[in-house]
């Protein structure tokens, strides 16, 4: 499931968090440590190319992470997030499927940390969904920095045009019925609502799909849809 809202684990203000703000580790570095994630083995992804990126000269800093620098930030902020019991929110708890969804996470996610004065203030987790779909898993910013929208500008004005020329067909997220502010952000960003789910887990979600690759959309556009067709309409008046 997709949380797209915020969370945070605080970085001091000591020449190491400095050094790790202004220099992420480079695809090399990252190899010695641990395997190469799973988007660099199918679209050859480098992610040194776009980052750190930054939201101007007083902004927020977005930074290549991995999961166990991050999990701090998960356990210490998502149930004031998410507005959900500790006990309930993840990684807390030591069970077992917790350690092979670390595991998981570790071995095959991209893990993007974002710090405003080198304190974390948010994460984007994502994976590949299959060859040719990735997969947004969960994506959060502090109460206090959600109005300037720094996780979904990332990924709107990063993500999408990165992973594009590379192949990669259409960006993927699941939102809770009840975020109204994100389902309102999705549809502005030409997110389209592709399906429903009902877990277990997550209760009930909505699937939104960004096409990147204009073929997959036409055909989405053509077969399940009727009526105003308002993406073609701004590809043939782009503005």
């Amino acid at each position: 499931m997709t949380q797209l809202h915020a969370v945070s684990h605080i970085h001091g203000n000591t020449p190491e968090a400095q050094r790790a703000t202004e220099n992420p580790a480079k695809a090399s570095d990252r190899g010695a440590v641990a395997p190469a994630p799973l988007s660099v083995a199918l679209w050859n992804v480098s992610w040194d190319d776009v980052l750190p990126y930054r939201f101007g000269s007083d902004g927020a800093v977005v930074r290549w992470s991995t999961f166990e620098n991050v999990r701090p930030f998960i356990e210490q902020n998502y149930a004031r997030i998410f507005e959900e019991p500790a006990g309930d929110t993840p990684f807390t708890q030591e069970t077992s499927m917790n350690r092979a969804k670390a595991r998981y996470y570790a071995i095959f996610a991209d893990v993007f940390e974002f710090l405003y004065r080198n304190e974390t203030i948010g994460i984007l987790i994502c994976t590949p969904l299959d060859w040719s779909t990735y997969y947004i898993r969960t994506a959060a910013l502090l109460p206090e920095h959600q109005g300037r929208q720094w996780v979904w500008r990332f990924v709107s004005e990063v993500l999408f045009d990165y992973l594009a020329p590379l192949g990669v067909e259409r960006v993927e997220f699941d939102v809770s019925p009840a975020n109204m502010a994100m389902l309102h952000l999705a549809a502005r960003n030409r997110c389209n609502p592709t399906g429903t789910l009902l877990t277990e887990r997550w209760g009930s979600q909505v699937r939104f799909t960004r096409f990147l690759n204009p073929q997959r959309e036409a055909v989405f556009l053509d077969q399940f849809c009727n009526g105003i067709k308002y993406q073609t309409r701004t590809r043939r008046n782009p503005r």
